[in-house]
């Protein structure tokens, strides 16, 4: 399928972003720092595997002042329609073994049980959030006004009811950068690999115009996934006009494919500033987030 210009407008913060002077340099600094945490950080990795589980992942985070119940979760990763039932109780028998949830004994015999979730969970998530701010305070300064707040547990749980918050309205920008999502960020390891890609050239040049030797075997192995699974990732992105051929073993982003990532990152920038404005601003705290609309 070749790329096509959706006939959906931009939202105009997301032009404003793209456009930024500081935007490819904050593009590859949000890249650089998420890659560092899936290299550094086992249960991270798990957790950036693919959208679906990111964003189970983000509504643990978010449920975490009223603590975890399967039912919830469950309940939030159907209406985001990114991660099914089973696989959303997978993941919460995994952060249980990482350590990151512990059953709360308390429940009384009622109801289903509750899990808290650990200060390690918390403290991954503020280091992952710290580094995406750090990015984002290059295109807006509420973002290193909510880094300067992270530590604060009241600011850091509104900010994670309102960032997930703000996916309900993100189906929006799914027609200019449907390609990528199918290809890399809704797949085992997607995200990940252009996370690597991105960050191959200068940070001035993101994403990158120039050729690009990925090395399937390492980045498999690197990430997780097998070289087998990778090659028809990289097949795909071709077969979608994201990338092209620049010879053995190495490709080149596209134009449309490149344009395909600025969108999908001053989408994801955008949704940071949002809530982090709304922080700064002293939003009052939102609606649970199992109240949220579905998409």
């Amino acid at each position: 399928m070749a790329f096509d210009d959706p006939p959906v407008p931009l939202p105009s913060e997301i032009v404003r972003l793209r456009n930024h002077d500081a935007f490819p340099q904050a593009m590859h600094a949000l890249a650089a720092s998420m890659l560092h945490y899936s290299d550094t950080d086992r249960g991270l990795a798990a957790m950036f595997k693919d959208a679906g589980r990111y964003v189970a992942a983000l509504c643990a985070a978010a449920l975490r002042d009223e603590g975890v119940t399967l039912p919830r979760l469950k309940a939030l990763c159907a209406r985001f329609g990114l991660l099914s039932p089973g696989r959303a109780h997978a993941l919460l028998i995994y952060l249980r073994w990482l350590g990151y949830v512990h059953f709360w004994s308390d429940r009384r015999g009622r109801g289903a049980a509750r899990y808290t979730l650990t200060e390690e969970f918390a403290a991954a998530w503020r280091r992952h959030l710290g580094g995406a701010l750090a990015a984002a305070a290059r295109l807006d300064p509420a973002a290193a006004a909510m880094f300067a707040r992270l530590d604060d547990d009241a600011a850091f749980d509104l900010f994670n009811r309102l960032h997930l918050d703000q996916l309900v309205d993100a189906t929006a920008m799914i027609p200019h950068v449907e390609a990528t999502m199918t290809v890399f960020i809704n797949r085992d390891g997607g995200s990940q690999v252009l996370w690597a890609l991105l960050t191959m050239s200068d940070e001035r040049d993101c994403p990158p115009a120039g050729i690009l030797r990925p090395g399937v075997e390492r980045l498999a192995a690197r990430f997780g996934v097998s070289a087998t699974h990778l090659k028809w990732m990289l097949r795909d992105a071709r077969s979608h006009g994201l990338v092209e051929e620049a010879g053995r073993g190495e490709i080149r982003l596209s134009a449309a494919g490149r344009e395909q990532l600025r969108l999908l990152y001053a989408a994801q920038f955008a949704r940071l500033i949002t809530a982090c404005r709304a922080v700064v601003a002293g939003a009052p705290s939102p609606a649970a987030a199992g109240d949220a609309k579905p998409l």
